[in-house]
Formats: structure tokens, C-alpha cells, sequence
């Protein structure tokens, strides 16, 4: 029950694996659109089947109801979403986000999906110190805010004519308040990006809401010029993510928190004004006692048009 809520287009401001501004990496100061396909996958204690694609294949899915104990079950989430960047000034920018989920949960024998447009978002950011210099050391601050809006739908049923959970449905249903910190260094053919990111969630017409979301991920990276053209940039990444769960009224439910650390590497291919990027991460710490399904692999890949 706990993938969608960071799959969606909220994670993805920050950049996925190496950003690419400051002279750090090309294309800085330019728009661009982008189109990203995320996926991640969970199991409960119960399962024994394929740790990375448990409905057998990547681009599959379904959907289904709460685990019982001693059944096994496993939750995919599938996000392709497209992205826009505009560079409306030469210290602001404006990120637009629009997400199309596909969610899938099995519980023993029985399988149901939905799918369907997600919450849309945006988010202005403003570099409060950025170096252009061609030196070998380069740096970039910036922070901004957005908001998440309440664009996918949050009533879906299964297939007993009942409300399917919070976390399983396209949206939330709530306006949402977002908050973005990003770091980057570059020393040479090394670079170093930080990026961090606080959710405060609204309550819902039904009365829910997710609890104040924290995450932050860092990629050390390394470049590689093949030719005048052509730059490759492979990464190490760890990423944070925690939040106490659904709430419904004044009560937290229970088994819905998260509070994962995870590692994994990251490539990035850019050839003149297009860039090919992908991250796998996997689960490094997870304490079992905080929720009923535990995380097993997330992958990012997609490409980004400068303009």
C-alpha cells in the first residue's frame, strides 16, 4: 500500500539522477520537455516470487484488495508521466508535472488494476547561487515551492463495489503544499547533487489525508566525454523517504508509515540536446514494523528535449 504516494510526479522534480545544470553537465539554462516511465513493486512477508517484476513483466498491470495474513501479496505501481521546464527568468524556472498511474495489487488469487490520470503538479524554483564559470570547481544552490493538485481521480472501486485504499487510488484528492531543496557541486569530471523535498497533505472529501511526506536523495557522479558531442555520466544514489501513513479523521492508520533507505546507480547519456537517464534503486534499511508490504526495486528511466 505504500508505493504510489512516491511515484507520483511529486518525486520527480528533483532531478532523477545527475541533473544537469551549472556546467556541471550540458543544457543548462534551457528549457526542455521530458517524458519518464517509474516503476516500483512491494511484497508482504508471505511472497516468494520474482523480487523484481512480481506480475511477471515490467509493463503489466492489474489490481486488488487488502492483504490477509498468511496470503501472499505484492503492489506495482506504474507511473508514465511528461514533464515540462520553462526558464522564465534567468533565476527562476517553472516545473509542470503530469502523471497517467497504472497501479496493480494481488492478494492470493484475487488481481484487480486501475488506471488512469494522477495528480498533477508544479513548482516554481529560484537559484540563489549558481556558477557558470568554466573552472574546475562549480556550484548551484536552489530552493523553491509548488503545489499538487487534486487532477486524479480518488473514488475508484474493486471489484465488490467498495472504495479501493488511499495510497492504491490515481489521486489524492487533496491540494498539497510542496516544498524543494536542491545542492550541486562539480569538481572536474566529478559531481555531487543533493536534492530534498516536504510534503504537507490536505484532507480529502472523505476525510483522509497521507502525513506530512519527507524525502531526500544525493547521486555521486562521474563524467565521461566520448567525443565533442556525445557525454556519458554514471552515478552511485541513495535516497530517504519517510511518512507516518493515512489518516482518516484523527486516527493514523495502522501499517500504512514508510521509512526507507535506499541505494542503487544511475546512468545518464546525453548527446546533444537530448538525454537518456536511468536509476534503479533497491532497498538498503526498512524496519519491518512499519508497514505490511515491503519495498523490493524501483526504476526510473526517460528522455529530456532541450530547447
Amino acid at each position: 500500500m505504500l508505493g504510489l504516494l512516491f511515484l507520483t510526479s511529486v518525486g520527480s522534480i528533483a532531478c532523477d539522477v545527475c541533473g544537469g545544470m551549472v556546467g556541471i553537465l550540458p543544457n543548462e539554462n534551457k528549457h526542455s520537455v521530458s517524458l519518464f516511465y517509474r516503476y516500483r513493486a512491494f511484497k508482504n512477508e508471505y511472497f516468494n516470487g520474482n523480487n523484481w517484476f512480481p506480475d511477471g513483466g515490467l509493463l503489466r498491470t492489474e489490481h486488488s484488495s487488502d492483504a490477509v495474513a498468511g496470503v501472499p501479496s505484492y503492489e506495482v505501481f506504474r507511473v508514465a508521466e511528461l514533464r515540462g521546464r520553462l526558464m522564465f527568468h534567468k533565476k527562476w524556472d517553472l516545473i509542470i508535472n503530469l502523471p497517467y498511474t497504472q497501479n496493480k495489487e494481488s492478494v492470493g488469487d484475487e488481481v484487480e488494476s486501475i488506471s488512469g490520470i494522477g495528480d498533477m503538479s508544479f513548482f516554481a524554483n529560484r537559484y540563489w547561487s549558481n556558477s557558470h564559470k568554466k573552472t574546475q570547481l562549480n556550484y548551484r544552490f536552489s530552493a523553491g515551492f509548488g503545489f499538487k493538485l487534486p487532477s486524479g481521480k480518488n473514488n475508484n472501486l474493486n471489484n465488490k463495489g467498495q472504495r479501493i485504499s488511499l495510497y492504491n487510488q490515481a489521486g489524492t484528492g487533496s491540494l498539497d503544499y510542496l516544498v524543494l531543496g536542491n545542492i550541486m557541486l562539480g569538481y572536474k569530471r566529478w559531481g555531487l547533487t543533493v536534492n530534498s523535498l516536504f510534503r504537507i497533505n490536505n484532507y480529502n472529501l472523505f476525510n483522509e489525508r497521507i502525513g506530512p511526506i519527507a524525502s531526500a536523495s544525493a547521486s555521486l557522479f562521474r563524467k565521461i566525454k566520448v567525443n565533442d558531442e556525445l557525454l556519458v555520466a554514471i552515478s552511485i544514489n541513495t535516497a530517504y523517504e519517510h511518512t507516518r501513513g493515512i489518516q482518516i479523521g484523527k486516527n493514523w492508520q495502522k501499517d500504512t508509515s514508510m521509512k526507507l533507505i535506499s541505494c542503487g546507480s544511475g546512468l545518464q547519456i546525453i548527446w546533444k540536446n537530448i538525454s537518456f537517464e536511468s536509476q534503479v534503486l533497491l532497498p538498503a534499511y526498512e524496519p519491518k514494523e512499519y508497514n505490511s508490504q515491503m519495498s523490493m526495486v524501483r526504476f526510473v528511466s526517460g528522455f529530456v528535449f532541450n530547447i
